[in-house]
């Protein structure tokens, strides 16, 4: 088994830039989740829904880091451990691949999806298992469009699946924000770490999905959108 550990090449503005968009959200009861957690070698961040945990290499030991503040801050509360929700990538069902030269087009996507006010995404397998496709939830649209409007309305696009198994998950949802702070992410870690494809772990429609590549310097975490 392979136990080398990639580090990221993005500067901490990057990161930093990128997790205030978690740690943001978060309220004032969870003061310790408003921080990046630094330790061993490592940068992670949750606000209870996604988690992202980045492989920096830094001298730290269980710091907290202000990312509203820029600077190092004590806290009466630990770290929450976040081992246990990180999955692993070989139990993944579905693994959907986005290629480098997708996330802009991904991202403009989402931008349109967030103007026409929805906030989920559905993904949905095709019937030979080989594509999900990325497309609004057109359902919480049908108090400010006609019906004959969103049937018109098609904005959608297709993710090539990677792998198959006996256990096909036909659909799952993702909140559009987050979605959209992912393909950021991508975005500006593509900027400093030239990488061809990214990976959507996918492990069961109400279980989290995990977004990483095959350097495994970073994982994104997300949880989807229970919906019936």
């Amino acid at each position: 088994m392979n136990t080398e550990i990639n580090y990221t090449n993005m500067d901490l503005k990057k990161i930093t830039k990128n997790i205030k968009k978690i740690t943001n959200k978060v309220s004032s009861a969870r003061p310790v989740l408003q921080n990046m957690y630094f330790d061993n070698n490592k940068i992670v961040a949750t606000d209870g829904h996604r988690l992202i945990r980045i492989n920096y290499e830094h001298n730290k030991t269980n710091e907290l880091f202000s990312p509203k503040n820029n600077e190092f801050v004590d806290c009466d509360y630990n770290y929450p451990s976040v081992e246990r929700i990180i999955p692993l990538t070989e139990n993944a069902n579905s693994v959907i691949n986005i290629k480098s030269d997708e996330i802009d087009i991904i991202i403009s996507m989402l931008k349109a999806y967030k103007h026409l006010k929805c906030s989920l995404i559905k993904f949905s397998l095709n019937n030979d298992n080989t594509q999900y496709e990325m497309d609004m939830k057109k359902l919480e649209l049908q108090k400010q469009y006609s019906t004959k409007n969103l049937t018109n309305l098609n904005i959608n696009y297709q993710l090539e699946n990677t792998k198959i198994t006996d256990e096909r998950i036909n659909k799952f949802y993702l909140n559009v924000n987050y979605f959209m702070n992912i393909m950021e992410f991508i975005k500006d870690y593509n900027k400093t770490t030239l990488v061809k494809d990214y990976k959507i772990y996918i492990y069961h429609e109400l279980k989290p999905i995990m977004v990483t590549t095959d350097k495994n310097d970073f994982q994104y975490v997300v949880c989807p959108v229970r919906e019936y």
